[in-house]
């Protein structure tokens, strides 16, 4: 009876233990999926810039806060392309990152570019409530 009940504890532990494993490889995927979406919005912005060379200057000082909002239907308009590019940017920072902001930085001298990108940090994506903290990513290339 003795052993029944030592044996019963040990798997307890065990799957307890496999529980806590479970909920941290849930965590880490979620925080990794945010990362990479936010490198790639990064590099999206890079890859603007260098299609558009002529206009690199444009794209200098762009930021992207809680003051602009995510349209699930946007749509370019007949401006310029630097100006479709930022406001196509900056719709998709605010969508896909939970609470996205962002900056880039354009030295036309240097030729480079660089792109900051921070965004609240979530636990787990079912839980909309639960935040981590904040993450950050920073690309710097020349163009």
């Amino acid at each position: 009876m003795i052993e029944v009940l030592v044996a019963v504890v040990i798997l307890a532990v065990g799957l307890l233990g496999l529980a806590a494993m479970q909920v941290t490889a849930s965590q880490t995927t979620t925080q990794s999926a945010q990362k990479t979406q936010a490198l790639l919005l990064a590099e999206d912005m890079i890859e603007r810039v260098r299609a558009n060379r002529s206009a690199a200057g444009s794209y200098d000082d762009v930021s992207v806060g809680s003051e602009d909002s995510c349209s699930l239907d946007y749509a370019p308009t007949a401006a310029d392309v630097a100006t479709n590019d930022i406001n196509g940017w900056r719709n998709s920072v605010r969508c896909l990152l939970a609470d996205g902001s962002g900056q880039v930085e354009v030295d036309t001298g240097a030729s480079t570019v660089e792109v900051t990108l921070s965004w609240e940090s979530r636990k787990d994506s079912d839980d909309a409530d639960a935040i981590a903290g904040e993450d950050t990513v920073t690309l710097a290339t020349s163009y």
